[in-house]
């Protein structure tokens, strides 16, 4: 008989060795297959089916050894498999936050204007010049003349023009119907109704409208009186960007109006000499 002894130790090294993803158990079983087995003996019977030789029975051990440790390997990694390392943290998304509005100039050093032709008073930054209205403001002749000398009038140097009024309006009419009839009359006024956005005035914080459509203007009625509020400018003209722009400029000017009673007052009072 020949000495098995040495391959089997072999083998059995081998096995100790192999892949550590093998189980224990599965090259236990292994080994006790390989020493039940029956050995090839030097004689030859013809009728018997010939035993495995000591190479073969290393072949089908190591076959063996391969397929548990594929099987296992299965059953291992049927969980869900991670490539090229973890998964990268998911980003969050923020939505920009919105710009806040910027708040109202410091009126606190204008200078106060009263208006008892138009029934309001008004306060100006110190270095703006004052141009009184001579005459009432009529919305047939003025509507399309930003110099009307129907208008009380602020002004920087000769860069911004400011000016305010006020109108008697027929009982009934609504702010929309008159501002579409003010825009009629004006070449460049069409669709400022699509841009309004409401406005407050004063202390009592009149409601009213603000166009900034083209020259920045804010349209208020009070009972049977409309007034008006105009910065002549665009809002993005160069000219106001040190107050933040037309509307911010013209806000603050709303935030200082006062109405006097009884509104306006009649055409043959004199204004402020």
């Amino acid at each position: 008989m020949r000495d098995d002894r040495g391959f089997e130790r072999s083998m059995q090294d081998w096995l100790a060795d192999g892949s550590d993803r093998t189980p224990q158990t599965a090259i236990d079983a292994v080994l006790l297959a390989i020493k039940t087995t029956h050995q090839e003996r030097d004689f030859h019977v013809p009728w018997r089916t010939p035993s495995m030789t000591t190479p073969v029975r290393i072949a089908a051990a190591i076959a063996i050894v391969a397929i548990i440790g594929v099987a296992s390997l299965n059953l291992v990694g049927s969980g869900p498999a991670i490539v090229g390392g973890p998964l990268p943290t998911p980003t969050t998304i923020r939505s920009p936050a919105p710009t806040p509005t910027p708040d109202l100039l410091d009126t606190a050093t204008w200078k106060t204007y009263v208006s008892e032709r138009y029934g309001f008073s008004i306060a100006h930054p110190a270095d703006w010049s004052e141009d009184a209205a001579d005459r009432d403001w009529v919305l047939a002749d003025d509507a399309d003349d930003w110099l009307s000398p129907g208008q009380e009038a602020f002004m920087k140097a000769d860069a911004i023009r400011f000016s305010a009024w006020s109108v008697s309006v027929d009982p009934g009419t609504t702010a929309d119907a008159w501002i579409e009839d003010y825009c009629a009359r004006q070449p460049t006024c069409t669709g400022i109704l699509d841009e309004a956005v409401p406005v407050s005035v004063g202390p009592d914080r009149h409601p009213g409208l603000l166009t900034p459509l083209g020259d920045v203007d804010a349209f208020v009625l009070v009972g049977d009186t409309m007034y008006v509020f105009a910065i002549w400018r665009e809002e993005t003209e160069s000219s106001v960007a040190k107050y933040g722009g037309g509307r911010r400029l013209l806000e603050a000017y709303l935030s200082t109006v006062r109405l006097l009673p009884p509104g306006p007052l009649s055409a043959t009072t004199p204004g402020p000499s």
